[in-house]
């Protein structure tokens, strides 16, 4: 990252397989104002991509993400993510299937919270609503992670205290619907499924 004229902005580059550049750094974020940091990006199966980074351009941090075509040209505008406006939303991550839907995760204070999009960037309600809480209500939650397969079934991670107040790696699951599963703790159930 480097100055952007306002702080710190996110920039990005191409390359081939081969590790070879394909085309000059490039400004990823088109507001300025404030601090950007903290880039993912994805990838789909035609070579297009999303970056989704954390900044304070309005004051507390928000979550924001920008849609570009494989040659890097923009598809749209940077938006923000986040539909909840009070306190930081920060510690983007990313997924993206080969076709190109994606989910954003980051954590919205001792949450973690989730945006679902289709291929074409338009977001997918779930239960009603655009974005949603993935972790325990009143269970503190940080550092999520995501991973999405080629029919969009998911899976959230996140570090945090269980129901049973402890500390672990927890998940919950989403197998091709519209609801995730109930967070269980991860460890446990890897060890369970290897018995």
């Amino acid at each position: 990252m480097s100055s952007d004229g306002d702080g710190s902005g996110v920039y990005a580059r191409r390359f081939v397989r081969d590790g070879s550049p394909l085309g000059d750094v490039f400004q990823v974020n088109s507001t300025t104002a404030g601090q950007q940091r903290a880039p993912v990006v994805g990838v789909n199966r035609k070579g297009e991509f999303i970056v989704v980074w954390s900044s304070n351009q309005t004051g507390d941090d928000d979550v924001y993400s920008r849609r570009f075509a494989a040659d890097g040209t923009p598809l749209e505008l940077e938006h923000r993510v986040n539909s909840t406006i009070l306190g930081a939303q920060s510690a983007p991550a990313l997924a993206m299937n080969p076709a190109g839907a994606w989910i954003v995760v980051w954590q919205s204070g001792d949450a973690v919270f989730a945006q679902r999009y289709d291929a074409d960037g338009a977001a997918i309600l779930t239960g009603g609503v655009q974005e949603f809480q993935v972790s325990e209500v009143g269970r503190a939650a940080s550092a999520p992670r995501a991973a999405m397969d080629q029919d969009g079934g998911l899976v959230v991670v996140w570090t945090g205290a269980g129901a049973d107040d402890a500390d672990g790696i927890y998940a919950r699951s989403e197998e091709h619907t519209s609801e995730l599963q109930s967070p269980c703790n991860l460890v446990c159930r890897l060890l369970l499924e290897k018995k």
